[in-house]
């Protein structure tokens, strides 16, 4: 299991970049604004069972959240904590990472 919990963070790339190879699950839980200035606020992947993130404030240059795993996710970060931008490529496809 990778347990990440975090109050305020930000990168130039990503917030938070998560990645568990291992056969556990991945929890990100973060209390204050993630940033992720030219990528995503929290990239995680996630190659274990399940996948969990409680985010309370999230942006991206891109995307807030990209969960990029096979396993089961759940993510909640409210719609207003999105910043308008990463609300509206919400609705865009996004592509898979190649495995």
């Amino acid at each position: 299991d990778l347990t990440i919990n975090a109050a305020a963070v930000s990168g130039a790339k990503y917030g938070v970049n998560a990645r568990n190879i291992g056969s556990g699950a991945l929890t990100i839980t973060t209390s204050g604004a993630v940033t992720g200035t030219n990528d995503d606020g929290i990239y995680a992947r996630n190659a274990g069972t399940d996948l969990t993130i409680n985010a309370a404030s999230v942006t991206g240059g891109i995307r807030g959240i990209m969960p990029a795993t096979p396993a089961v996710a759940y993510c909640r970060s409210p719609p207003a904590a999105q910043s308008p931008a990463a609300r509206a490529r919400a609705s865009l496809p996004t592509p898979r990472p190649a495995r």
